[in-house]
């Protein structure tokens, strides 16, 4: 399911760039390929054997042009090498050794739903960075308590309750699409730890129904939902560097 944004959404942006990261499958048949190992396979919806990469690669939110800074060959689970670990090494490193001329330009790290791990919203956040991903449809988010405190012993009350994706009082409406209706609220995420901004678009049906959601966040919770929107949607901009590196690499 896209979730592209406007096409003016893009002009808050500015002369910045997002750090995106994603990992791509490479069919492979064979026993004695060096990394082999059972991997997801997007494109079939199901884990295949093959070989995976990973890219870390800078995108400019102007001319939308991607820079690939890091791509390494993610080991398999037979290995004893957990992915999700290997990702996070790999970000850290480049954290480490290539982001210095970066300062002040680098506006987030920008991943998909698989990235959303509390170990990658944390390791960005000591950078001072954003992280702006995807969650779950049904994502486990509560509402901090805004009402008055009842006067009792024991500690005061903190959360209003579970988040309904269905019941949108005290949400932002931010503009769409005709065929979509998007809100917006700080809300508090039990399993990151943290508040995140929260944008959550509405896809509708030609009479009007809605027929599936898609949920983004960002750590910065000051961040304004269409620029969540925007970046995210950037973030595509690395597919044409897998596209590139099978094609021309073989």
């Amino acid at each position: 399911m896209g979730t592209g944004a406007p096409p003016d959404s893009l002009g808050v942006l500015g002369s910045r760039f997002i750090l995106a990261i994603d990992a791509s499958f490479i069919p492979k048949s064979g026993k004695h390929t060096e990394g082999l190992g059972a991997f997801w396979n997007g494109s079939a919806s199901r884990s295949e054997t093959g070989l995976e990469l990973s890219c870390l690669a800078l995108i400019s939110l102007t001319g939308q042009h991607a820079f690939p800074l890091d791509i390494r060959q993610t080991r398999p689970k037979q290995d004893r090498a957990d992915r999700l670990e290997q990702y996070l090494e790999q970000l850290k490193d480049v954290f480490s050794r290539r982001l210095d001329g970066l300062s002040g330009q680098l506006r987030a790290v920008v991943a998909d739903g698989q990235y959303a791990k509390k170990m990658f919203m944390d390791a960005v956040h000591s950078e001072q960075i954003a992280f702006v991903t995807k969650l779950q449809s049904n994502a486990n988010l509560l509402y901090p308590f805004t009402g008055e405190h009842s006067k009792r012993r024991g500690a005061r009350r903190k959360w209003g309750g579970k988040v309904d994706f269905k019941d949108w009082s005290g949400w932002q409406s931010v503009p769409g699409d005709a065929q979509e209706r998007v809100w917006t609220r700080v809300v508090w995420a039990p399993h990151f730890a943290r508040f995140l901004r929260v944008v959550v678009i509405e896809r509708l049906d030609r009479k009007g129904q809605v027929k599936a959601h898609v949920v983004l966040c960002s750590t910065d919770t000051t961040m304004p939902a269409q620029e969540i929107r925007a970046l995210y949607s950037a973030r595509f901009q690395l597919e044409f560097v897998f596209r590139d590196a099978k094609q021309f690499g073989g």
